[in-house]
């Protein structure tokens, strides 16, 4: 088995994300526009974004934190 490195590990699942709020981000806005009601996958959307949004900003928290200390 090959060993994985945590950089591709972080952009697989990086591009898994982005992909999850995408999909979901287009079936909510052809529900909208089809039936022209809110629906649960506009729920879903706005979680996975919110998620998205708190990771990311834990990561740059993170990051900053590490170049600071190389001073």
């Amino acid at each position: 088995m090959k060993k994985v490195t945590k950089l591709k590990l972080c952009n697989w699942s990086l591009v898994i994300a982005l992909a999850a709020v995408l999909l979901s981000g287009i079936a909510t806005a052809v529900r909208w526009i089809v039936t022209n009601t809110h629906s649960p996958l506009g729920g879903i959307h706005g979680k996975l974004g919110f998620l998205m949004l708190i990771i990311s900003i834990f990561h740059i928290e993170n990051r900053l934190y590490f170049f600071k200390r190389k001073k």
